[in-house]
């Protein structure tokens, strides 16, 4: 049979150190073993019915209390403060739990999510934590967008948020209405500045949108013969239709040479005989169905008719 000591000790450690009585109750200990515990100073009481099984530090101990009492998880500034964000409010204790059955745990703030996934919660010094790139969204809904701007920059420039999993994390949670989706999807699209983990992930969505939509399997990354070595290769073709496909990273082209180089290889390609269909962040997150139909089209039209029409 299981010790119950051992089995308190294993659930107080994915919890910030905390368990509660109902928890220890649960795992075969006794309100006696409970308070041996405590007049040993095994265990110390943090709150009612709340007991520490490991030390943790002063300022953290409300947030493991929440976690314990509510089946919370660390969130928002919280989390961006454990995972070393910046510039972000300091010293807010801030937790998500999945149905807001109570929020009297002061002083910690109790928001509630229904969106929460496992996949977006990860451990930090004992507390389940929201993911770096989980937190990022959650951000939005309590910060100013030009505070959000700077957060967001910083940790995907720190390599402390991944990008790409920063886009597709937003894509599996953003609905219309929810808090802070419409200042994060500007941001998200303002980080083409950084383009490659951008275009990446666009590249990712247009495969996708092809296989849902059960158009033929384009090529990938393929090299031009009139493209020079320092040009690369383009995201996209199809070659049965004389087609390229490229996904531009970047919402607006800051710098004037770059958008020239592209009208400059977009033309070198149709004198070549090939058609460009280019298709933006805003295209492929906010207008899949344009972007399937402008492919199916143009697929559905001969190379042949789309010289004469040159």
């Amino acid at each position: 049979m299981p010790n119950p000591d051992v089995l308190a000790m294993k659930l107080a450690s994915t919890q910030g150190g905390v368990i509660t009585r109902r928890q220890a109750i649960a795992v075969g200990m006794t309100d006696r073993m409970i308070q041996r515990r405590t007049r040993t100073a095994r265990w110390e009481r943090v709150a009612h019915g709340v007991y520490a099984a490991y030390p943790a530090p002063f300022e953290l101990q409300p947030l493991a209390v929440a976690v314990a009492k509510l089946a919370a998880t660390v969130s928002h500034e919280s989390a961006a403060e454990l995972h070393g964000f910046g510039p972000v409010p300091k010293g807010k204790l801030v937790v998500t739990v999945p149905h807001r059955l109570t929020n009297r745990c002061a002083p910690v703030v109790v928001h509630e999510s229904t969106d929460l996934r496992p996949d977006h919660v990860t451990r930090i010094r004992m507390f389940p934590v929201t993911t770096p790139e989980r937190t990022i969204i959650d951000l939005a809904a309590v910060l100013r967008p030009a505070r959000l701007r700077a957060v967001a920059n910083a940790a995907v420039h720190n390599k402390l948020v991944d990008a790409s999993r920063l886009f597709a994390c937003f894509s599996s949670v953003a609905r219309r209405g929810k808090p802070g989706v419409a200042a994060l999807r500007e941001v998200l699209a303002e980080l083409a500045d950084s383009p490659s983990a951008l275009e990446s992930e666009l590249e990712r969505r247009f495969h996708d949108l092809v296989r849902s939509a059960g158009l033929p399997e384009p090529a990938m990354q393929l090299r031009m013969p009139w493209r020079s070595a320092a040009a690369g290769r383009v995201d996209f073709a199809f070659a049965h239709a004389r087609l390229v496909v490229e996904c531009d990273g970047r919402r607006w082209h800051t710098a004037e040479e770059n958008f020239e180089s592209d009208r400059r290889r977009d033309n070198l390609a149709q004198l070549a005989g090939w058609r460009v269909l280019r298709f933006t962040w805003r295209d492929m997150t906010e207008s899949p169905t344009y972007v399937v139909d402008a492919v199916r089209s143009a697929l559905a039209l001969r190379p042949v008719d789309a010289a004469v029409l040159m």
